[in-house]
């Protein structure tokens, strides 16, 4: 435990260490990538469980409602959700901006306490989120629920490691330019990372998903999911795997449509594209998540390939259609996408 402590404390100079042996060898190590990630039918759709189901279509419309600022309406809906499945975290959070602007405070703080055992929400993250809510309950004392989410010394070391790893594996990629002048080219630098990832967090990466059958904030707390997420980008596993996890619950829709257009729906060749100035080939988009931004600064929604079923494929997940997506988050729609609603008649909120 000692000398994992020192790793800790030296990380950054061991991290430094580390990059500069690699890049000693890098023309001596043979680095195999897949070149094609395949993509799947497009018209294949998931269908969830019923219970799984019926939890998305509530929390969806509770999110709606907040977004429209029906703050009474939203916490009925979330409490509705969470008679059929234990909340998920990032419902958990927003019931918390519900109660607040509802003024119900008494549930609000029944929701934090709830969090931080649960999930280990601090309340630093509520002023991330929402500094209104944070000013109105940063006075809470949750060392107790906080004793009871670090009670397993297991869990925090599982914990601790994993935010090793992550950060080693952000350091090294945030080297990629900075070390340009000493690689031979940015090739050069990408296998570095991929090396570290083979030598260092991929075998943790997999031993979590082995341990807990995919891992979620129930079992890596609220800031263990977002860096096993960060991992998880970095690393191509089967499908197979993510399409369990979400038909279980242990993913949300939002993170399988994510990852799935991430890892399947683009062709990627490391060994012949810049992947850090072009980026990945876009070949599908099964659920409409990935964006450009124009010139003032706003964002519009790629048009999906085969755009007529997308809210098909996105309803079909537990995801909401791809207008209230982005109408949500401040995002603009393609003119096509608009034209077909329009042509078929379905209504959408401006």
């Amino acid at each position: 435990m000692k000398k994992f402590n020192i790793i800790l404390k030296n990380r950054f100079i061991l991290n430094r260490f580390i990059f500069l042996i690699l890049i000693q060898f890098t023309n001596q190590i043979i680095v195999t990538a897949q070149s094609t990630i395949l993509v799947p039918d497009t018209m294949r759709f998931i269908q969830l469980p019923d219970s799984i189901q019926r939890y998305y279509s509530l929390s969806n419309e509770a999110e709606y409602l907040l977004f429209k600022k029906q703050y009474k309406n939203a916490i009925v809906k979330y409490n509705d959700a969470f008679k059929i499945l234990e909340p998920r975290v990032a419902h958990v959070l927003s019931i918390i901006n519900a109660c607040y602007y509802a003024g119900n405070h008494k549930q609000a703080v029944k929701w934090i306490k709830y969090g931080a055992e649960k999930y280990g929400i601090t309340l630093t993250v509520l002023e991330y989120l929402d500094s209104l809510v944070y000013s109105k309950y940063n006075h809470l004392d949750l060392r107790n629920e906080f004793g009871k989410f670090n009670s397993d010394p297991g869990k925090v070391q599982e914990r601790t490691k994993l935010s090793h790893y992550t950060y080693n594996d952000r350091f090294f990629r945030s080297q990629l330019s900075d070390f340009n002048f000493i690689c031979l080219d940015q090739r050069n630098s990408f296998k570095l990372a991929l090396m570290y990832d083979s030598a260092f967090a991929t075998p943790f990466f997999k031993s979590l998903i082995v341990e807990y059958n995919f891992p979620d904030a129930r079992d890596l707390g609220y800031t263990g999911e977002i860096e096993f997420h960060i991992l998880n980008r970095h690393y191509f596993i089967e499908k197979s795997i993510f399409d369990s996890a979400l038909m279980r619950g242990k993913i949300t829709p939002y993170y399988y449509a994510s990852i799935v257009d991430y890892h399947y729906n683009w062709d990627f060749d490391i060994l012949e594209t810049d992947a850090y100035k072009g980026g990945p080939l876009k070949t599908k988009k099964d659920f409409g998540l990935n964006m450009n931004k124009l010139q003032d600064g706003s964002f519009i929604m790629v048009l999906p390939d085969d755009y007529e079923h997308v809210d098909e494929r996105r309803i079909a997940i537990g995801l909401p259609p791809l207008w209230k997506y982005a109408l949500m988050n401040g995002y603009k729609l393609p003119q096509q996408y608009i034209d077909w609603l329009n042509a078929n008649k379905i209504y959408y909120d401006k």
